[in-house]
């Protein structure tokens, strides 16, 4: 989108680019990871040999060419189905040479926002939705969780199961809308 000045040839922005594109840095996951994006985000991990993440089905944007992709149950197959994840996760491991990187990117189906979570941070235990896991590393792993009490799960609109991550490393997570 650009507009062109009738006095002038050259265009001009129709808006300020600067506000469309939002890049936070999210340290300590593989070689390199950002979340870019204001309300229709993705997650973009440079990985260099050796390094694994883990993503939903679906969620992969574009990999390296030199991105082995696997698919796994991981071993919990059935705790994944009943979080309201795929019974499958796709393993990308990065198989290029020593000394070489390049990027993987990974998108949630709606306009959300991608949250990291380092599971270190959280006692190496956090309750979430169950369905919102993006991406993982591969220490993480997938529970079922139950609501506490009838009352909450019904009157609270998140269902009696929630999705548990347990482990240590880093889980992306996605939510609706913006957090504040």
């Amino acid at each position: 989108l650009e507009q062109v000045s009738a006095a002038s040839s050259t265009p001009t922005p129709a808006f300020d680019v600067s506000l469309a594109k939002h890049k936070t840095r999210v340290p300590g996951f593989c070689r390199d990871c950002y979340i870019e994006g204001n309300q229709a985000q993705i997650l973009t991990v440079t990985m260099g040999p050796g390094d694994v993440v883990q993503a939903d089905k679906g969620s992969l944007v574009h990999m390296s060419p030199l991105c082995n992709m696997s698919t796994t149950t991981g071993g919990q197959g059935l705790g994944r189905f009943m979080t309201g994840e795929s019974i499958f996760l796709t393993e990308y491991t990065y198989t290029g040479p020593a000394g070489t990187a390049d990027t993987i990117s990974f998108s949630p189906d709606f306009s959300g926002q991608i949250i990291p979570i380092r599971l270190e941070e959280h006692g190496g235990h956090v309750i979430c939705q169950k369905g919102c896991l993006l991406a993982n590393s591969p220490s993480v792993s997938v529970s079922v969780e139950f609501s506490q009490s009838l009352g909450a799960a019904y009157f609270g609109g998140e269902g009696f199961i929630l999705q548990g991550l347990r482990g240590s490393g880093f889980a992306f997570v996605t939510a609706r809308g913006t957090v504040v």
